[in-house]
């Protein structure tokens, strides 16, 4: 699996829109090598958790989002919104996901997520209006579910070990997917 693109709109601390494009020219000059780095709270981990709600409808730290419970909204902030574009055997896909506040208002009840996977290729697209469907289309996309991707391809602040540190047979099997 590649990322091509993440977008996030007020995910955490990072209020407003925010863009990395990893198809931008720009990036070759360097080999396609990327490093997240910046100084404690300045968005490195939202980034991580942007990829995660956009694939799966919910983040390492957070757990799943719902339409009750959404921590990973900005405060003071009426919707948040995370899509990522990407490649893997099955083809080139956009998955999104997005939440409200009734009429976008800040005060407003929390309202039932809207994920969609578009498949570039084809043009076909499938909404979804609850997490776990997000993430079982997801899963059969890219071969990998949730602990699996978050265990190998994102290994999240502290994750990195426990991957190392997991049976033979859990890494195994993660690797021969990847």
């Amino acid at each position: 699996m590649k990322i091509l693109k993440i977008e996030m709109e007020n995910l955490n601390a990072l209020k407003g829109y925010w863009s990395i494009d990893f198809t931008n020219p720009d990036y070759e000059t360097y080999h396609n090598l990327f490093v997240i780095c910046g100084h404690t709270g300045s968005g490195k981990t939202t980034i991580l958790d942007a990829i995660t709600l956009a694939l799966f409808g919910r983040t390492p730290r957070q757990g799943t989002v719902n339409h009750s419970r959404n921590e990973i909204m900005t405060r003071h902030t009426g919707y948040c919104r995370s899509v990522v574009t990407y490649e893997c055997k099955a083809g080139k896909f956009e998955s999104e996901f997005y939440q409200q506040r009734a009429r976008k208002n800040s005060n407003g009840a929390l309202q039932s997520p809207e994920c969609r996977i578009k498949n570039l290729l084809d043009g076909t697209e499938n909404t979804f209006t609850a997490t776990s469907s997000l993430e079982q289309e997801t899963t059969n996309i890219i071969q990998l579910d949730y602990s699996q991707f978050s265990r190998s391809i994102m290994l999240a602040q502290g994750e990195f070990n426990s991957f190392i540190k997991g049976s033979e047979r859990d890494r195994a099997a993660i690797l021969s997917k990847l």
